[in-house]
């Protein structure tokens, strides 16, 4: 007979024999969408809905939590392709990476934040098992940026999600698989959109102070959203002496998003505030590099050597309601 509560958990349902295959618990589909890109869409028993994108960097785009979209999705509807700058090719999704060569705005010959979320990953797999009493989804491959005379960079990310977990863990390791040091710049662009940001969304944040790049009238604070304005502006701030703890963005009905990093390979944070309506966007930033000022040459990585740098995303409970 069944044990009682078996509902709990994945691993209950399985053991007593109600479920038929666990794909019914912890469904992997690797799809097309309508332009032929490739997506690899998750949907797991009590947890995240989500879409991976291996044409994309294997970024992260729509995310939903318990049935309610976490990810902000921009006004962008397609993808124009090679030849647009990467503000004309921003689809927005709940992790967009900037880097390896560049974040921030265009410098030394490099575009708007970098390459990686317009590069293919090549060797993406996926992988399902049991972990405990849930069923774990992992998915893993690898970008480059490289040329055959010079740079050689090489990101193999793992992205990990679970069935009754609030979590979505992004890890990855950046190496320099050329034959001198070269500069890595590495952004985490975690993209949130109502109905978790809403007027009066709360951003906590692990910080001493923060600076702001240039002072807006619509967006006065990093620490409380405003109401949408009717004009395009974005502002952005920086946050300094970050603490090893967690940036919590809350709407006030008590649904959010919890981040946290690896602060020892990303000691910057940002925050981008876009509050046009119809583009409603927040964007929290964990970073390795200067986004603005006089010197934004990133850290060296020496020939040979691997940067571990993880993001982690966690639904706060009350996001179900």
């Amino acid at each position: 007979m069944p044990s009682a509560g078996a509902v709990s958990s994945a691993g209950g349902l399985i053991d007593d024999g109600l479920i038929g295959t666990p794909r019914a618990l912890a469904d992997v589909a690797d799809l097309r969408d309508a332009a032929g890109r490739r997506v690899i869409r998750i949907r797991l028993f009590d947890g995240w809905d989500l879409d991976v994108l291996p044409d994309r960097g294997l970024d992260i785009g729509a995310a939903w939590w318990r049935g309610r979209p976490v990810a902000w999705r921009s006004p962008i509807l397609s993808d124009p392709g090679p030849g647009a700058d990467w503000a004309h090719r921003f689809l927005g999704g709940l992790v967009v990476t900037c880097g390896p060569d560049n974040i921030g705005a265009p410098r030394d010959g490099h575009g708007l934040h970098g390459t990686h979320s317009l590069t293919p990953a090549v060797d993406v797999r996926w992988e399902q098992k049991r972990v405990d009493d849930e069923l774990e989804v992992r998915v893993s491959g690898t970008i480059q940026d490289a040329r055959l005379f010079g740079r050689r960079i090489r990101v193999d990310r793992e992205i990990t999600v679970s069935t009754g977990s609030p979590t979505i863990d992004v890890r990855d390791t950046i190496t320099n698989d050329g034959l001198a040091p070269e500069p890595v710049a590495w952004l985490y662009h975690v993209n949130l959109g109502a109905p978790v940001v809403v007027p009066g969304t709360t951003v906590t944040a692990p910080a001493e102070r923060w600076v702001v790049r240039e002072a807006t009238r619509s967006v006065p604070s990093p620490a409380v959203i405003p109401r949408p304005i009717a004009h395009s502006e974005e502002t952005v701030f920086e946050y300094a002496g970050i603490r090893d703890d967690d940036v919590v963005v809350q709407a006030p009905d008590g649904s959010g998003i919890a981040l946290s990093w690896t602060t020892a390979t990303l000691p910057r944070l940002y925050q981008w505030v876009l509050p046009e309506s119809g583009a409603w966007a927040l964007g929290v930033e964990p970073a390795n590099a200067p986004l603005w000022g006089d010197d934004r040459t990133p850290p060296l990585l020496a020939a040979g050597a691997a940067l571990e740098t993880a993001v982690r995303i966690t639904a706060l409970e009350d996001v179900a309601g």
